[in-house]
């Protein structure tokens, strides 16, 4: 008895579920339906009686989506410039990698631009004094002293071109000066930066000699007077080669590590000493082939580029076309080439762009034989060029596909 009443009672809960199941599934369906016919009364096509209702229609349809287009252009416009920025930021940071790389004393730099932020206009004397304090090695205190001269004096560009460059009588007197004022050519930066490095105890010298850079290409000057100052430091009884005039040159604010102890065999290119010593190198450069060497941008060192620098910089050409060789191996490289027509140094046409002659379709060569590429340019005309060679090194990353390194290296060619 007991059983049959307690199948009866899992019979009867089981209906009772099962109905109540039954109606719920219903009234969900019914809902949908409603929902359904709902939205396809909601966003059924308009029915008009008259053409003004019509064109009323219309024209407020045609205002919904002006304006939803005009939001929609002003979130591209926003998406647009926040990927400029990104690339941008990319870029900087790119750019400072391969043209401004740290090296093992960047640290010694960002405690100078500490000390700078700190001591903004304090005496010669007394930078010297914090450096001391600051640094105990001779390396060290003489980083220190670069970094703070090329970050704190200007060049003065406006004395440099108007032949208004102060005589110098003493050169301790000048130093101090130069620090006071904060600006100055090539001879006042290596007179100070050698006064701080004596007072900060490193033997340092000036240098007088002979430059070739950019964007000033002299080219056979060295029979004149000398143009150009630099310094050199003995550390642990072996010389350093320093410039800390052109450190500072970029308008970025940078300083060019690079010219901080500068592998001899690459600072000749564009240094020659009066003092043949202060070369540093096991062969001496003559004042002639100094002269005919090519005009070499310390981007050229930068890029790691394999490229063997011709001891020619001048050519002399039968045809219109001119072409340089790289080793065919490395693929992570292009280059092309400006020309712009030579007129005596072309001191001015450096600082105008515009009269460059920008030539991209550059043909290349594959010299199976000897494992090269040649990169061929074609002259305009006949007469007497500046042939600059531009390199863009392949790079991986997520905005930037490569880097430029722009006039590394200059000849001079003569198309007869």
């Amino acid at each position: 008895m007991m059983r049959s009443f307690y199948f009866l009672a899992v019979y009867l809960l089981f209906t009772l579920y099962s109905s109540t199941n039954v109606i719920a599934q219903q009234k969900k369906k019914t809902a949908i339906k409603k929902q359904a016919t709902s939205k396809s009364v909601k966003y059924s096509s308009p029915v008009f009686t008259n053409e003004a209702d019509l064109n009323k229609w219309l024209y407020q349809d045609s205002v919904t989506r002006a304006f939803s287009d005009s939001v929609q252009a002003i979130k591209d416009s926003i998406n647009a410039a926040e990927e400029m920025k990104k690339y941008e930021e990319a870029y900087e940071k790119v750019y400072a990698q391969y043209h401004y790389p740290e090296d093992s004393l960047s640290y010694v730099d960002k405690q100078t631009k500490v000390l700078l932020k700190t001591w903004d206009n304090v005496s010669v004397d007394s930078a010297c004094l914090l450096i001391s304090q600051k640094f105990s090695r001779t390396l060290q205190k003489a980083r220190a002293i670069f970094c703070w001269v090329a970050t704190r004096i200007q060049y003065d560009w406006f004395a440099y071109r108007n032949n208004a460059v102060m005589p110098i009588h003493n050169k301790d007197e000048d130093a101090v000066r130069t620090f006071k004022y904060k600006t100055g050519v090539c001879q006042n930066y290596s007179n100070l930066f050698e006064y701080m490095c004596r007072k900060t105890g490193v033997e340092c010298v000036t240098v007088d000699g002979w430059g070739k850079n950019f964007p000033i290409a002299i080219n056979g000057d060295v029979d004149k007077d000398v143009n150009h100052a630099w310094n050199a430091i003995r550390i642990k009884n072996r010389w350093m080669l320093v410039d800390v005039t052109w450190a500072n040159e970029d308008t970025s604010g940078l300083v060019d590590n690079y010219w901080f102890n500068t592998p001899p065999e690459e600072f000749i290119y564009s240094h020659l000493p009066e003092d043949s010593s202060f070369q540093l190198l096991k062969a001496t450069i003559t004042k002639k082939q100094f002269s005919n060497f090519p005009i070499v941008s310390s981007s050229l060192f930068k890029s790691k580029f394999d490229f063997e620098i011709p001891e020619i910089g001048n050519f002399v050409l039968t045809s219109n076309t001119f072409s340089i060789s790289i080793p065919n191996s490395n693929k992570t490289y292009a280059i092309d080439y400006t020309l712009i027509p030579y007129n005596g140094t072309n001191a001015k046409a450096y600082n105008n762009t515009d009269q460059w002659i920008h030539t991209p379709e550059t043909k290349i060569t594959n010299d199976i034989k000897n494992k090269m590429l040649d990169y061929e340019v074609t002259v305009p005309s006949r007469g007497v060029w500046w042939v600059s060679v531009n390199i863009s090194k392949t790079i991986k990353n997520q905005y930037v596909e490569s880097i430029s390194f722009y006039q590394t290296i200059m000849f001079k060619v003569d198309y007869k």
